[in-house]
């Protein structure tokens, strides 16, 4: 497939912005790749979707993950979950080159477990089978629910938006990187009425725009994402403070009252991961082991974790309380890891980095 020039704005892409009510200096410093529905910072995730032709049709028969919160035996509690991720980087470890519908797996489960970075690097990857691309995007921006991703017609009054955070070519790429990129979602349809979503990164915070464009009432819940290695501090919904900084928040869009706003503040972490570049990791040496250690030491979604770690990684892995002491010899590498939600970002820190680490070979 030819290379075609970025379309910024200028002729199709001018026409989808005067129809989306949108201004000249809301795109200036981004792109509008080739499905023409989004606009994206320039870089390696809005030249892979400017490959796709018009028309080209999305997949359908997706095979759903279960939520990242679902931590019960039919979920990321459970071994089958666990397996499935695991086949998947053993299996794309091992090709030739990426294979798209792996990659589109992956991607999708990083978005749902809020890996934006390592999602959007995963989308690119499955750029020779641009239905992929089409697929998934919807996933992305405007954010739609799994299960609403086959859905071809206007997304259900009420539906819960998760939109992503801005790509960058380097998949863990946190708020240093982030600072200033902005996305949207040009056009979409939800019930009866048609809108926009923009997202805009600061250092201080993130903000959320939802505009309404056109057609009737409609009602929609947004849920605002996290740059790696950030906090949440207070949450705004049209200038209120909200309670929970997490908690998505309901919003009625009408002609009448077309646009409203979400503010998340940031906290600066309580603790500082390492983030070492992708050459300088190695599989641990033989004989060392790897520790994952939480309060009880019988978490299912860690037993989970350490299992794949041992499978992934070709070592010892096994989960530990918090008082265990190794026994003399090697030391082993130690994944402290605990129920709050610092705890869930240094799971998720510890699970990227090692799906980065395995996969470094086909993404360099």
């Amino acid at each position: 497939m030819s290379a075609r020039p970025f379309r910024a704005p200028g002729s199709r892409a001018l026409a989808l912005l005067l129809c989306a009510g949108a201004s000249f200096a809301q795109v200036e410093d981004n792109v509008i790749p080739g499905p023409g529905t989004v606009s994206l910072p320039r870089g390696a995730v809005a030249r892979a979707l400017d490959e796709v032709e018009p028309g080209t049709a999305p997949r359908s028969a997706l095979a759903p993950w279960p939520a990242w919160s679902d931590r019960s035996p039919a979920g990321w509690g459970g071994e089958a979950t666990w397996r499935r991720w695991v086949e998947l980087v053993r299996a794309e470890r091992g090709a030739a080159q990426p294979e798209p519908a792996r990659r589109a797996e992956l991607a999708r489960v990083a978005r749902l477990q809020g890996r934006d970075g390592d999602a959007w690097h995963h989308l690119v990857a499955t750029a020779a089978d641009p239905s992929w691309c089409v697929t998934l995007l919807p996933l992305f921006l405007p954010g739609v629910p799994e299960n609403e991703l086959e859905r071809r017609g206007p997304l259900p009054d009420g539906v819960l938006l998760r939109p992503s955070l801005p790509p960058d070519d380097t998949p863990g790429a946190g708020l240093r990187q982030l600072a200033g990129a902005r996305v949207e979602a040009l056009a979409f349809e939800v019930g009866a009425a048609r809108l926009s979503l923009a997202l805009r990164v600061e250092r201080d915070g993130l903000e959320v725009k939802v505009v309404h464009r056109a057609g009737g009432e409609a009602r929609v819940r947004v849920a605002p994402p996290l740059p790696r290695g950030i906090e949440a501090g207070l949450l705004f919904a049209d200038w209120e403070k909200q309670g929970d900084p997490r908690a998505p928040v309901e919003f009625v869009l009408t002609a009448e009252d077309p646009e409203h706003i979400l503010w998340l503040t940031f906290h600066p972490p309580k603790d500082h991961l390492a983030h070492p570049p992708l050459a300088s990791l190695r599989a641990p040496q033989p004989g060392r082991e790897v520790l994952v250690v939480s309060p009880a030491g019988d978490e299912p979604v860690l037993m989970g974790l350490a299992g794949a770690l041992e499978e992934l990684l070709g070592v010892p892995a096994r989960l530990v309380s918090s008082a265990y002491r190794p026994a003399p010899g090697l030391e082993p590498l130690v994944l402290h890891l605990d129920d709050t939600p610092n705890g869930e970002r240094r799971l998720l820190h510890w699970l990227g980095l090692a799906e980065r680490q395995l996969l470094a070979r086909h993404d360099r």
